[in-house]
């Protein structure tokens, strides 16, 4: 056998074994977590998927313009690899002031006092990663509104809405 027929059979096998690795990965990472509606996938960071379960979302508070809304986050490590399997669930509460705009993650600390920082669409990743997409979603869910979604961000000298309207589609 030739060097260049196995150059080429080497290339081909590479080629059908990462086709297949692109392929699951697609799989793992739709829009629903195990193509179950009622969790959309509304983050993916480092591996890690983050479903919101919309049978969860509950009212809190309703005195507009203020509004609490709560709902549970499913978190799946290692999503990257195929696993379909929630290892974390977390749930948030988020107070928003609809005429200023601005949406706030509630968190107890410790000792079970509550407090509540500004989540800032414009912020660092760190910081809104994961609690503002459930809080966009969570305010879309139950109010058909979009929250932050009507806001720009800017990326070198262009405008990008900081949630698109794909976003949105697949929530319902």
């Amino acid at each position: 056998m030739s060097l260049k027929k196995i150059i080429s059979a080497l290339l081909f096998a590479i080629l059908v074994v990462f086709a297949g690795m692109t392929c699951r990965a697609a799989e793992v990472n739709s829009n629903y977590l195990n193509g179950n509606k009622n969790f959309p996938m509304i983050d993916w960071k480092q591996g890690v998927s983050s479903f919101l379960d919309k049978s969860s979302l509950v009212c809190e508070r309703y005195d507009p313009p203020y509004y609490i809304l709560a709902v549970n986050v499913l978190y799946v490590d290692h999503s990257d690899k195929g696993n379909t399997t929630p290892n974390v669930i977390r749930t948030f509460r988020i107070f928003y002031d609809y005429n200023k705009t601005e949406m706030y993650n509630i968190t107890k600390d410790k000792r079970g006092l509550t407090t509540s920082y500004y989540i800032d669409p414009n912020g660092c990743e760190a910081q809104k990663s994961v609690v503002m997409p459930a809080g966009e979603a969570a305010f879309y869910l139950c109010y058909n509104l979009k929250f932050y979604g009507t806001l720009y961000q800017k990326f070198g000298n262009e405008y990008y809405p900081v949630f698109s309207d794909e976003f949105y589609d697949h929530l319902k």
